[in-house]
């Protein structure tokens, strides 16, 4: 079972980042600002690529507009939440009139903030696909499938 909130499985190897030194999430900021294709990766001396790529589990190393961040930083309760929302909002200071529109593939940027916030999803992630063939979701609202109880039971019942 993954420690949640604090190993990560990498979306390059498909192995366990042992521990948030070990990772980064990376992402694209295209030309016409869009921020797009967010992973949880391997950082390059923790990535069990290395030996045979130099990029290691890097997806975006050699494209333009390739932005990223230590997973660690990402989790520090003091950072979180500002790295989390200037994908949305830049703030006051940054932004003073209000004018700045965000662009961010929403749904790949939820999937994201959902694997940094919410314990077990990370795992339990692994056995959707298989929880939601058995039938596993059925009578569940949007809200409650994504609770550490619910999660936690998807665990349960599909890693045996």
């Amino acid at each position: 079972m993954l420690i949640p909130l604090k190993q990560f499985i990498c979306d390059t190897c498909g192995e366990i980042i042992e521990k948030p030194e070990d990772g980064y999430v990376e992402w694209v900021y295209s030309d016409d600002g869009m921020q797009t294709q967010f992973n949880i990766i391997h950082h390059g001396g923790s990535s069990p690529r290395k030996k045979y790529n130099h990029d290691g589990c890097y997806q975006h190393a050699n494209r333009n507009g390739r932005m990223d961040e230590p997973l660690n930083h990402c989790l520090d309760p003091n950072r979180m939440m500002a790295f989390l929302l200037r994908f949305i909002d830049m703030g006051r200071y940054h932004d003073p009139s209000g004018k700045y529109i965000a662009k961010v593939n929403i749904s790949e940027y939820v999937e994201l903030v959902r694997r940094l916030t919410i314990p077990y999803y990370e795992e339990a992630k692994v056995y959707w696909n298989e929880a939601i063939s058995d039938g596993y979701f059925d009578g569940d609202n949007e809200i409650n499938i994504y609770t550490v109880y619910f999660l936690k039971g998807i665990i349960d019942k599909y890693s045996k």
